[in-house]
């Protein structure tokens, strides 16, 4: 397109607007004002905790079959009750306990610390044997109440396919690390 073309149009499009503009700033009926209206009430604050959020008082809102009937609680004020004192209804949080961190003198001899190393990566080990031990049984059993229940052959693989991985780094875990594998396992 040739560049005279180009600015021609641009011309046009904005000589438009400009004149479309002045046509609805002259009505009377389209001033619109550029600030907000004086007269306008400001938007209440809340001042103590049960104005927040604000009720709705309109009838729908009262005639609503959603709205829990035994409990006018909203539910912004459960969620900060929640938040603050914890849900009474959640189990217990169970906190381990603290496995034993190294000794001054491990930290100091990189050899002793290395020993430390490998404890601690013997422990996951093991630990990892352990849980495959219980887990495996009940995957086993998820997959044959699937089956029972004729659930997907697709989400059945997805089942398989795990409980197979466990088993395989077991496996793989048991091989590498014979002296960690006890008679249980």
């Amino acid at each position: 397109m040739k560049p005279v073309y180009r600015i021609v149009g641009v011309l046009l499009v904005v000589g438009g607007g400009v004149l479309g503009w002045r046509m609805l700033a002259d009505r009377p009926d389209a001033a619109m004002p550029m600030t907000p209206a004086a007269s306008a009430p400001p938007m209440p604050l809340p001042s103590a905790k049960t104005d927040w959020p604000a009720v709705a008082s309109s009838p729908a809102s009262q005639d609503s079959p959603l709205l829990p009937l035994d409990r006018p609680e909203l539910a912004a004020h459960t969620l900060a009750a929640a938040r603050e004192q914890g849900d009474s209804r959640s189990p217990p949080i169970l906190r381990s306990e603290a496995l034993p961190g190294p000794t001054e003198a491990e930290l100091a001899d990189p050899k002793q610390y290395a020993q430390y190393e490998t404890r601690q990566h013997e422990r996951l080990v093991s630990n990892y044997i352990k849980a495959a031990n219980q887990a495996l049984p009940g995957l086993r059993k998820d997959i044959a109440r699937a089956r029972a229940e004729g659930m997907a052959e697709a989400d059945i693989a997805v089942g398989i396919e795990k409980s197979r991985r466990i088993a395989a780094m077991q496996k793989e875990l048991m091989e590498k690390y014979p002296h960690l594998v006890t008679r249980d396992d």
